[in-house]
């Protein structure tokens, strides 16, 4: 049995996907490496890589990162809080940003794609939830 749950959040409008990792310890993440491809289906060798330096302990929290367009957000249980995710997914649209090379100094575009990215990680834990 897997000690983490992994879903996807699709960001059409920039070609981009966004993998979210929930692991009951942050050393459970690497499990979910096969899975974190990008929108051409592509496993990246730079996101194992960090997920397995995240899981070693150096991030045993939560941890986001990115190759291109392909955003991975690693989240575990024992610190699990809105205000991480709500950190988090400021970093991964930050991340977007700048993969999409938009510039914009509003910061309209983050707070909207931060806004959706987090309400879909809520959407994507609640029904790991109605799961169990």
């Amino acid at each position: 049995m897997d000690n983490f749950t992994h879903f996807t959040i699709p960001v059409p409008m920039f070609n981009a996907v966004v993998h979210v990792v929930y692991a009951d310890d942050g050393k459970d993440w690497p499990k979910a490496a096969p899975l974190l491809v990008d929108h051409y289906g592509v496993l990246r060798d730079e996101i194992v890589k960090y997920v397995e330096y995240c899981a070693e302990g150096e991030l045993p929290n939560a941890a986001c990162t990115y190759f291109g367009k392909t955003i991975v957000i690693l989240l575990n249980k024992e610190h699990f809080r809105d205000s991480t995710i709500v950190h988090e997914c400021v970093h991964a649209a930050q991340f977007l940003e700048e993969a999409s090379m938009i510039k914009d100094s509003s910061g309209e575009f983050q707070a909207y794609v931060s806004a959706y990215v987090f309400s879909e990680v809520k959407r994507g834990l609640a029904a790991k939830q109605m799961k169990e």
